[in-house]
C-alpha cells in the first residue's frame, strides 16, 4: 500500500485528473435528480400499515386531498362570506388533478318529493342572499352532522375539501396542484378578499417535506461550508488547506449523491442531512492527515513529511473508514427506507472520502509549495503546545479524571428513561411554515389534526344493507363520538339515518336505521340517484356494498397514545358488536406512529450488531484483545450521555431521533481508534510505557482530535438552524455526542488505559530486564 502512495506522490498531475473524471463520471447521474416528497416513500412494501392504507384507497378511492381553510372574523354565515366560499369551490374544480370538492355550499340537501329524493346545493347558483335564507342555511349546516364537519364551532372556519387523482407516473404532478392552488388563492382570495385562506391536505404535507428541506440545504451548506473554513483557518492558519479539505468535501458528495442517483435511488427528505454528514466526514479524515503533516514539516522535507504522514495515518483512517460504514450499514435495520438509503449513502461517502484523503490530498499537497508559517525546526502552534501539556496533566491524573468522568457519565446515562418512544408530525414544523399555521387552525377551531380510517366489512356482498350491521356501524359512531380527543366521526350510517329522516317527511323520530333490508337498501339507492355528477358514494361505500370507510378526526396525541387509540377501537367493537369486522386502523398518523415504535426495536438490534462487529474489527487490526475491550466504553458512553441530556431537554425520541445512536457510533469510534493508534504505536514501537504512550498520543494526535471534533460539533450543531425538526433535533444530538465522545476520549479512556493496560507495559518491562 505504501508503494501505491509513493505512486501517488510521484505523479500527482495525474493523479488529481483521474479523480476529476471519476467525480464527473458519477456527478453525469445528477442532471436528472429531484426530491420525491411523497410519504409513502418512507414505508417498505410489506409494511402491514402501508398495506391496509393501499387497501382502503383500493375500496374507497385514493386518499389525496388539498384542503382550503378560510377564515373569517366576521363569521362564515355572511354573505359576502358565503359567496367566496361558494366561489372558491367552483374554482377549485378547475384545480389539476380534481376528481370532487366538498365545501358547505355545495353540500347536497336531501329533500323528498312524490317518494323521490332530489339533491341541490345549499347555496346553489340561484341562492338569494337574506337574512332568513342565511338562517336557514346556518341552522342546517350546524345540525346535520356531515354537514358541521365543514363549519368550525365558532361558526369562524369554513372547510373545502379537493380530492384529487394523483397520477403515479408524474413527480411533478403534486408540485403543479399545489402551485396552481396557491396562485389561486393569491390572485383572488387574498387579503383584500376579508377572508384568511390557508391550505392543508396531504398534497400540502407533502409538499412542506419537500420545501422544508430544500429551504435547509439553500442555507445550511453555505454556511456550513462558511463556518468549516473559518474554523479550519483559525486553527490551522494554513489556507491551502482548507481549500484542499473543501474540495475532498465537495467532489464526495458529488460521488455519493450521483452513485445514488445512477443506481435507481430516489432522493426523499429523509437524506437530506447526507451532504452534511458526508462533510464533516471528510474533514476528519482531512484533518488527521493534515495535521500529521503539517508537524512533520517542522522535521522534515515536503515529501518525507508526507510520506510519514500517509505512513502513520494510513491504518487508522482506513480502520475508522471502515468501522464508520459499519455503524451506518446498520440504519439498514430500520423500518424506513429513506433512512436505510441515509445509512448507505454515508457509508459510501465515507469509504469515498477516505479514498480521496489518501489520493487527492497528498497529491495537491505535492503540487503546492509548502505553507510560509510552518518552517523546519519552527515552533509548535499553540494548540499543539495545549496538547502537550494537556498530555502530561493526563496522564499525571488519570485516575482522578476517570472518577470525575464516571460520575459525570452515570449521571447522565441515568437520564435515559425520561425519554419516551413518540412521534408526532405535526411538530416536525414550527410556526414559520404556512402548514404549521394551518395545522393549529384545524387543531384549535376545528375537529382536530390527526385521522384515522377504518374499513367496515359487514362479511359479504350487499351487507351493508343488513339493519344489523348498519345499527352496530351507527353504535360504534356513537361511541367514538363520546372518546376523549375524538373531534369528528364520519360513518355512511349517519347518512341512512338522514335519509330515512327525509323520506318521511323530515320527521325526527325517523332518524334512525330502517328496521328491515328493503327499505334500507331502496332508501341507499334513491340517495345515489339523487346527487349530482362527481358527488357519488364511493368515499364511504365499495363497489360491492360489503364495507364502508369509517372516518375519525382527532386532536393531537402522540405516536403511542394513537396507537392505544386504535387498540381500544378494535377492542370496543370485539366486544359490543357482532356484525361489524373492523380493518386495522390506517391513514398517515396512524402509519408514522407504527413505524416509529418499531423502528426503535429494529435500530436497538442494530446497534448491538454494529458494536458487536466494530469491537471485532479493531480487535483484529489493532492486535489486542484488552485494547479492543477498552474501546467499547469511549464508543458506547458518549451516546449513552447525549440522550441523557435529551431526556432531560426534549424527552421525546421520534424516527429521525431514533437513529442516532447507530449513526453516533460510525463517528465516535474515528477519534477512538486514532487515540488508540497512536498510543499502541508509541508502546510497542516505541518503547514507551502506558503514561508516556498516552502523553505521545495526546502530542501526536490531540490537535486533529480537537480540531475534528469542533468541526464536527460545529456543522451538526448548525442543524439546529433549521426550522424543520427532524433536521435539528438530529444535528443537536448528534453534536451532543461528539462533544461527549472527545471529554470521554481525553478523561476517561487515558485512565482506563492505566487501570486495565498498565500491567502489559509492566510485563514487557520485565521480560526486557530479564
Amino acid at each position: 500500500m505504501l508503494q501505491l502512495l509513493r505512486v501517488i506522490l510521484d505523479r500527482p498531475a495525474l493523479v488529481i485528473l483521474c479523480c476529476l473524471l471519476m467525480v464527473g463520471g458519477f456527478t453525469g447521474g445528477l442532471k436528472d435528480s429531484y426530491i420525491n416528497p411523497d410519504f409513502r416513500l418512507y414505508f417498505s412494501e410489506d409494511n402491514p400499515q402501508m398495506l391496509a392504507f393501499e387497501a382502503l384507497e383500493a375500496d374507497f378511492n385514493k386518499q389525496d386531498n388539498l384542503t382550503f381553510l378560510l377564515l373569517s372574523d366576521g363569521g362564515v354565515f355572511t354573505e359576502k362570506a358565503l359567496v367566496l366560499i361558494r366561489s372558491l369551490t367552483d374554482d377549485a374544480w378547475k384545480l389539476p388533478y380534481a376528481r370532487r370538492v366538498d365545501s358547505i355550499t355545495n353540500f347536497p340537501r336531501t329533500i323528498s318529493e312524490n317518494d323521490e329524493l332530489i339533491s341541490d346545493d345549499l347555496v346553489g347558483a340561484e341562492f338569494v342572499f337574506n337574512e332568513r335564507s342565511i338562517e336557514v342555511v346556518r341552522k342546517y349546516a350546524l345540525e346535520d352532522v356531515v354537514a358541521s364537519r365543514f363549519i368550525s364551532v365558532d361558526e369562524k372556519v369554513a372547510v373545502i375539501t379537493v380530492s384529487l387523482n394523483l397520477p403515479d407516473d408524474d413527480l411533478d404532478a403534486t408540485s403543479k396542484l399545489v402551485g396552481e392552488a396557491r396562485k389561486l388563492v393569491a390572485e383572488k382570495y387574498g387579503a383584500e378578499s376579508g377572508i384568511d385562506v390557508k391550505l392543508i391536505g396531504t398534497a400540502i404535507i407533502n409538499m412542506a417535506l419537500q420545501e422544508a428541506v430544500e429551504r435547509d440545504l439553500g442555507f445550511l451548506i453555505p454556511v456550513s461550508y462558511l463556518v468549516i473554513f473559518g474554523v479550519m483557518y483559525f486553527l490551522l492558519r494554513v489556507v491551502s488547506g482548507v481549500f484542499i479539505t473543501i474540495g475532498v468535501i465537495t467532489l464526495s458528495n458529488f460521488v455519493v449523491l450521483g452513485a445514488f442517483v445512477w443506481s435507481g435511488g430516489i432522493l426523499t427528505p429523509g437524506v437530506s442531512t447526507v451532504p452534511n454528514m458526508v462533510m464533516i466526514i471528510a474533514v476528519a479524515d482531512c484533518m488527521h492527515l493534515l495535521v500529521s503533516y503539517y508537524q512533520y514539516l517542522r522535521q522534515f522535507e515536503k515529501r518525507e513529511a508526507l510520506e510519514r504522514a500517509l505512513s502513520i495515518n494510513l491504518k487508522p483512517m482506513f480502520i475508522t473508514s471502515v468501522t464508520t460504514a459499519i455503524g451506518l450499514l446498520c440504519l439498514n435495520f430500520s423500518e424506513s427506507p429513506p433512512y436505510r438509503d441515509l445509512g448507505n449513502m454515508v457509508a459510501f461517502g465515507a469509504i469515498v472520502a477516505f479514498l480521496l484523503t489518501i489520493t487527492f490530498v497528498p497529491a495537491c499537497l505535492m503540487l503546492l509549495p509548502v505553507p510560509k508559517n510552518i518552517q523546519v525546526g519552527g515552533p509548535p502552534k499553540s494548540h499543539e503546545k495545549v496538547m502537550l501539556s494537556l498530555g502530561g496533566w493526563v496522564s499525571d491524573n488519570s485516575y482522578k479524571l476517570a472518577g470525575v468522568s464516571l460520575i459525570l457519565v452515570l449521571a447522565l446515562a441515568s437520564q435515559l428513561p425520561k425519554n419516551d418512544l413518540s412521534d408526532n408530525w405535526e411538530t416536525y414544523y414550527d410556526e414559520t411554515f404556512p402548514v404549521k399555521q394551518a395545522l393549529l387552525v384545524q387543531e384549535n377551531q376545528l375537529y382536530g389534526s390527526r385521522f384515522i380510517d377504518y374499513k367496515v366489512l359487514s362479511g359479504e356482498e350487499g351487507g351493508i344493507y343488513s339493519p344489523r350491521y348498519m345499527s352496530d356501524l351507527d353504535s360504534l359512531a356513537a361511541w367514538l363520538r363520546k372518546q376523549p380527543k375524538v373531534g369528528s366521526v364520519t360513518a355512511f350510517s349517519d347518512q341512512v339515518k338522514k335519509i330515512h329522516q327525509t323520506l318521511h317527511e323530515n320527521n325526527p323520530s325517523y332518524f334512525s336505521i330502517p328496521g328491515n333490508r328493503e327499505l334500507l337498501s331502496q332508501s341507499v339507492l334513491l340517495y345515489e340517484m339523487s346527487l349530482p355528477f362527481g358527488m357519488g358514494t364511493e368515499e364511504q361505500v365499495d363497489l360491492g356494498k360489503a364495507s364502508t370507510r369509517l372516518s375519525v378526526q382527532l386532536h393531537s396525541m402522540e405516536s403511542d397514545e394513537f396507537i392505544q387509540f386504535d387498540k381500544k377501537v378494535t377492542e370496543w367493537v370485539r366486544q359490543n358488536t357482532n356484525h361489524l369486522h373492523l380493518s386495522e386502523g390506517t391513514g398517515l398518523d396512524i402509519v408514522f406512529a407504527n413505524i416509529s415504535q418499531r423502528n426503535l426495536e429494529s435500530l436497538i438490534l442494530g446497534t448491538a450488531i454494529a458494536l458487536v462487529l466494530i469491537s471485532l474489527i479493531l480487535i483484529f487490526l489493532l492486535k489486542s484483545v484488552r485494547l479492543g475491550l477498552i474501546s467499547l466504553v469511549p464508543n458506547l458512553v458518549p451516546a449513552a450521555m447525549a440522550y441523557g441530556v435529551w431526556g432531560m431537554w426534549i424527552g421525546r425520541v421520534d424516527l429521525a431521533v431514533s437513529g442516532v445512536a447507530t449513526m453516533s457510533l460510525g463517528l465516535v469510534v474515528d477519534d477512538t481508534v486514532h487515540f488508540l493508534s497512536k498510543y499502541q504505536h508509541a508502546k510497542n514501537t516505541l518503547d514507551k510505557d502506558v503514561y508516556e504512550s498516552i502523553r505521545y498520543a495526546f502530542q501526536t494526535v490531540g490537535s486533529a482530535m480537537l480540531i475534528t471534533s469542533v468541526v464536527l460539533a460545529l456543522g451538526f450543531g448548525l442543524l439546529y438552524g433549521s426550522h424543520f425538526s427532524p433536521t435539528w433535533s438530529l444535528g443537536a444530538l448528534l453534536s451532543l455526542t461528539v462533544v461527549f465522545a472527545l471529554v470521554v476520549d481525553f478523561l476517561l479512556l487515558p485512565g482506563l488505559l492505566v487501570l486495565f493496560d498498565k500491567s502489559s507495559s509492566n510485563e514487557k518491562s520485565e521480560e526486557v530486564t530479564t
